[in-house]
């Protein structure tokens, strides 16, 4: 069997992994990483605790609720555990946009459908991981999660691909 890269006709051996067969192995391990993030019970707070020294000071004047959490500058550690969460929330379904849109490339499909395959993709995943986070002990699953973070996270990773791609048509 003999794949070829739809744009410039480049074939690969059978007999190795072919950039599709490695893509996907990276995004199949990448989707089990994600899950088993998802059952993590693990909160940072406490590592946060032991290796830095803070204060109410510390942080920006900031109080505002997220799905019923109170964020604010006066729990600097919960706070800190916010954000380290929300920020993996984005890297999460960046690097997974952008690892599915690598693998559909070796499609057939067009840059436009590969865009939508690859939105559609990462965004049901992301909504699957927080309605799977509902029956988890000691997690909850805030489907707001996806409408804001992921979905940053997604069109970061669309973005990114699309910088790369552009980058590798010029002359």
């Amino acid at each position: 069997m003999t794949w070829i890269k739809k744009e410039d006709n480049d074939t690969y051996d059978s007999t190795q992994t072919s950039p599709f067969g490695q893509f996907f192995i990276l995004v199949y391990s990448w989707y089990l990483l994600c899950l088993q993030y998802s059952i993590s019970t693990a909160g940072y707070k406490a590592l946060i605790e032991e290796t830095h020294t803070t204060n109410p000071n510390t942080f920006p004047d900031i109080h505002f609720t997220y799905e019923g959490i109170l964020v604010s500058s006066q729990y600097p550690y919960d706070s800190l555990e916010f954000f380290i969460r929300k920020t993996g929330h984005v890297l999460e379904y960046m690097i997974l946009t952008f690892v599915l849109l690598m693998i559909l490339y070796y499609s057939k499909l067009n840059l436009r459908m590969r865009m939508v395959v690859g939105f559609v993709g990462s965004f049901l995943f992301a909504y699957t991981d927080e309605y799977h986070q509902t029956f988890t002990e000691s997690r909850a699953g805030h489907f707001i999660d996806v409408y804001t973070f992921d979905l940053i996270g997604i069109i970061l990773g669309i973005t990114i691909y699309l910088l790369i791609q552009s980058v590798k048509r010029r002359p």
